[in-house]
Parts: structure tokens; sequence; C-alpha cells
């Protein structure tokens, strides 16, 4: 790959409670509902 992506893919433990755990100690994403309307 040459340019980058922004598709990131992991496999944590513990499951949706470890995610969303993980999520905000990155602090980069934003979760939405939003993502299939004109609005995106």
């Amino acid at each position: 790959m040459t340019g980058g992506s922004t598709l990131i893919a992991l496999e944590l433990e513990g499951g949706k409670k470890a995610a969303f755990k993980f999520e905000n100690a990155l602090q980069i994403f934003s979760i939405t509902n939003n993502l299939a309307t004109p609005r995106a």
C-alpha cells in the first residue's frame, strides 16, 4: 500500500465493554448513526 488507508481492523478480548474502552482511550472516533444519509 502506497497511499495509506482509514481502515483499521482489530480483534479485542472482553466484548463490547472492552471495545468501547479501547475506542474512548484513542479519542479519535466519532460514533454516528448517519453514515448512509445525505448529511454524512
